[in-house]
Formats: C-alpha cells, structure tokens, sequence
C-alpha cells in the first residue's frame, strides 16, 4: 500500500501541469433601453481616477438592448464608484446624465437601471409588472410547443388529459422561467438552465405516468420526454433572442 502511494506521489509530481478554470463574472452595471437609437452608445466618466472613460458592451433582444459594464474591468476599486457620470451618445449628440444618487455606492453585485431617453434620466431599475409579462411569454410560448407534441403527435384528446397537461405545464415552466429572467444573467446561465430542465422533465414524466389515463404509461412517459426534448432545444434558442 505505501509502495503504491509512492509511485501514485511521484508520477503526480513528473507529470504535474498547469490548469485553468473561469471565475464568475465581476460585479457590473447593466442599463435596459427600450427601442434605442441604432447609434445609440453608453460610456461612464470617471473624473476622478484614471479610468476615463469607458465603454458598456451592448446586447440586443428584439425592443430592447442591454449595455452591460463590469467594475473590475474598468473603474472601480474594491467595488466602489466615485464621482461617475455616464455618457449618452446617440444622433449626433452627446448627454451627460449623473449616476443615481440612491445607488451610490454600489452595494449590489450586479445592478440593474433603466435609461429613459425622453427625459434623459437613468433610475434604478423597479417594473415587475415587466418581469412577470416576459415570464407569461416564455411560458405561452413554451405551452404552444409542447402542445405540439402532447395533442398532434400523440393524440391526447379528452377533456381529464388537457387539463393534466396545462396544469403541469404551467407550473413548471413558471418555475423554469421565473429562475432565469432580467437582464443580468451571466454567461453561465445555461449550464444551470440544462439542470433545472432536467428536474422539470422527472416531475412532468412522474406526473404523466401518474395521471394521464387516456393512453399507456408508457406513452405518456415518452410524451412527456419528446415534449421537453423539444422544448429544451427551441425554447433555450427562444430564450436568446427574447428580452429576459
């Protein structure tokens, strides 16, 4: 056994070699624009150190765009930003607008503010109203494929089928989507996507196989797995391109 242990220590040691792995993403800023200008940019001024300026990436989801800045790439030191102004760019035209007051300092890890570009004020992002539709869509949407699947090529019918199926899928997929929405998900946010999927086909599967009469469990089981196999792939495309 120590024999073992020796050569399992001393062939660790020959053939050692340098790894790699990501961290998580730094704190930021996220700004959600409704229907911007094509030109339209965001910059941040900070006056009083030398990140001067620095430039938000933008992400596009149909009527909206998302401007994201990380502190630690650009302007902050231990997650404090100080006498920061940001920067508007569109048309031609440059605006200047302070940062929030009622988030200064920044204490949260990723905070989220809206641009209105009627006034010119950047607030602390605060609409649920808005979470709660795009959710509702993402569900809809996730309804209208599965229902594909569950009535078209299995060929539920009854009245008792139905109303397993909304029943189970609403909720599911209200969990689903409620875990994964605003604009600042990180970039590992499919890695966590494919797990919760995985929980929400083994209920869908265990509440088919327990209540859908209509036809075989053994058919139901299957219905359940092509319906969320189906979903999966095209509502995670979906997801892409739909605000969040």
């Amino acid at each position: 056994m120590k024999r073992t242990l020796a050569i399992l220590f001393i062939l660790t040691i020959i053939f050692s070699m340098t790894a790699f792995a990501n961290s998580a993403e730094p704190p930021g800023i996220t700004i959600i624009v409704t229907n911007p200008p094509k030109d339209l940019a965001i910059s941040i001024d900070n006056p009083t150190d030398e990140y001067n300026p620095s430039s938000f990436r933008q992400t596009s989801k149909l009527w909206e765009t998302y401007y994201h800045l990380y502190y630690s790439n650009a302007l902050a030191i231990e997650g404090k930003l100080y006498a920061c102004e940001f920067i508007i760019s569109y048309n031609g035209e440059n605006h200047t607008i302070p940062m929030p007051s009622d988030i200064l300092p920044l204490s949260s890890y990723s905070n989220v503010l809206t641009l209105d570009l009627d006034d010119h004020t950047i607030a602390v992002y605060d609409n649920p109203m808005r979470t709660y539709m795009l959710v509702a869509l993402r569900v809809a949407l996730t309804l209208l494929i599965e229902s594909f699947v569950f009535f078209t090529m299995f060929g539920y019918r009854k009245r008792s089928s139905a109303i397993v199926f909304f029943v189970t899928n609403i909720a599911t997929q209200t969990f689903l989507n409620a875990m994964f929405t605003g604009p600042n998900l990180g970039t590992y946010w499919t890695i966590g996507y494919f797990f919760v999927e995985l929980v929400v086909f083994a209920a869908e599967m265990l509440v088919y196989a327990v209540f859908l009469h209509e036809q075989s469990r053994k058919t139901a089981v299957s219905c359940a797995l092509l319906a969320n196999f189906v979903s999966l792939f095209i509502g995670g495309a979906l997801i892409s391109y739909l605000p969040i």
